[in-house]
């Protein structure tokens, strides 16, 4: 059964609370670029679709457990949207959003969830 919320607010503090026990955000250097990625991992699919119809993205199955992944595109708007609700994941996420808002990414089109920066190599990864 999916929850009722009155408010925006409440919406966000429910995904912000899930995020933080059911979630992951994780820096990543891989194949000579820095990333970020967010994950939600969860038996049960219902929670994750109400992250897939707000920020997009896609859920796999492995096994009984699903897990719900953010399109780039989409991950710095979840990351400021719930970070004023995130309490265990809170530094994950305001460093993801710095990588964001700082470190240059690949592509233009909004690769690794940014906009418009070249790579980060690593050791500028490595201050983060």
């Amino acid at each position: 059964m999916r929850p009722n919320f009155e408010t925006e607010r409440e919406l966000l503090s429910w995904l912000a609370a899930f995020l933080d026990a059911e979630g992951s955000i994780a820096a990543v250097y891989w194949n000579g670029r820095g990333y970020f990625q967010i994950c939600v991992t969860q038996k049960c699919i219902e929670p994750l679709l109400m992250y897939l119809e707000r920020y997009g993205g896609r859920i796999t199955k492995r096994g009984d457990v699903h897990t719900w992944r953010p399109h780039k595109s989409s991950r710095e708007k979840l990351l400021r949207e719930l970070l004023p609700f995130l309490v265990v994941k809170s530094r994950q996420a305001e460093i993801a959003i710095r990588l964001c808002a700082h470190i240059p990414v690949a592509r233009t089109h909004g690769a690794n969830g940014c906009t418009g920066r070249p790579p980060l190599d690593k050791e500028r990864f490595s201050l983060y």
